[in-house]
């Protein structure tokens, strides 16, 4: 039986665990260096399945991570279906709405919608600046811990162990091929090592001997209003990609982001005061009826980007049993379920694997 270790229990190695503990055919470890999994990017985003996206590729997981969430056939999670709004205006709004149509004709329940219809569903944006607007039903918002939970007890329930609090020290190597793992507490005989560590994706790499990939963490920052009785639980998240920022309702209040990107190193993420100045300006111009909310607390998480903004997915093949699962970005969450099936699965369905591969980022 082929040793597979998954370093990193977030989203991403909780479903490769959950869908490759499906074949049997592995002894399966997951190791994750906190007390509990999830308390990096998998535990501080903003839990919003989404589906139109404009890489062809990037949208096809999308779709398929969006189907599982609402499907759910391994284990319940709880999902709110209240729907997406995209705003956008100029060339944003030309490549939202050819998104849109694209997906549309691959079975997305997305449609236009016009500023009144908009205003009726979401009357904060009565004063909002945007050209075009795209609706889908099918989108909203999942229990990220559910989900994560689900995949773990899955996985568990198959005879996978996860290890908590466990530091990789090191990857063992010969000829050509990964042997092991080291930790902390010794060492694991591996066959082979799925890479899923987040924004310490490419210290793994190092410790295997592997010239790093470009992978960025970039920080962002979550700020949830104090009540605010005006706000429907039921609305849609708005999210206009010109202006950059995204709303949605949360406890009682509203959930708010201007969608800012600062460069970090792995960590977990301190929050930046002038932040929050950036997010007041971003909804004073953009969306005037939030402007000035309280806000109740806030936190920051880092997203994962390869050097081109793409996922890092499949075998290295530098060395061999050394497989990504890096790089999600802002889509874990969406396409958590994806990644895992892919990966699980040996990279069997060519149409999901177009550009993720490494080679791409070591040329």
């Amino acid at each position: 039986m082929q040793k597979t270790v998954i370093v990193g229990g977030g989203l991403a190695g909780a479903a490769v665990a959950c869908f490759l503990s499906h074949s049997g055919q592995h002894a399966i470890t997951v190791l994750e260096q906190e007390t509990l999994c999830g308390v990096h990017a998998s535990g501080r985003n903003a839990a919003m399945i989404r589906q139109i996206v404009p890489s062809e590729s990037l949208a096809a997981l999308c779709r398929e991570g969006a189907r599982y969430v609402r499907e759910q056939p391994d284990f319940p999670v709880d999902f709110q279906r209240h729907g997406s709004l995209f705003l956008a205006s100029d060339d944003g709004w030309q490549s939202l709405r050819r998104s849109a149509e694209r997906a549309t004709l691959l079975g997305v329940d997305c449609v236009i919608w016009s500023r009144e219809q908009c205003i009726e569903r979401v009357p904060v944006l009565a004063e909002a600046a945007f050209e075009g607007a795209v609706y889908t039903a099918s989108d909203g918002v999942v229990d990220v811990a559910g989900l994560l939970q689900g995949f773990h007890a899955s996985a568990r329930s198959r005879g996978v162990e996860l290890r908590t609090a466990a530091k990789v020290t090191g990857i063992v190597r010969k000829n050509g091929r990964v042997r092991a793992v080291l930790t902390d507490d010794g060492e694991l005989p591996a066959d082979q090592v799925v890479d899923a560590a987040g924004p310490w994706a490419s210290d793994l790499a190092s410790m295997a001997g592997l010239a790093r990939p470009e992978l960025r963490p970039l920080r962002r920052h979550l700020y949830v209003s104090e009540l605010d009785l005006t706000v429907d639980p039921s609305w849609p998240y708005v999210w206009n990609l010109s202006a950059g920022y995204y709303f949605r309702p949360e406890s009682g209040g509203l959930l708010l982001c201007c969608c800012d990107e600062d460069l970090s190193p792995p960590c977990t993420p301190e929050t930046d005061p002038e932040v929050a100045e950036r997010l007041a300006e971003c909804f004073a111009r953009w969306v005037p009826a939030l402007a000035g909310h309280a806000i109740r607390h806030s936190w920051a998480g880092l997203r994962t980007f390869g050097g081109d903004r793409g996922f890092v997915l499949g075998p290295d093949p530098r060395l061999e049993g050394f497989v990504w699962a890096a790089a999600l970005g802002g889509h874990g969450v969406t396409c958590s379920p994806a990644v895992g099936r892919l990966v699980a699965g040996g990279f069997d369905k060519p149409e999901l694997c177009a550009g993720f591969s490494v080679e791409r980022l070591l040329l």
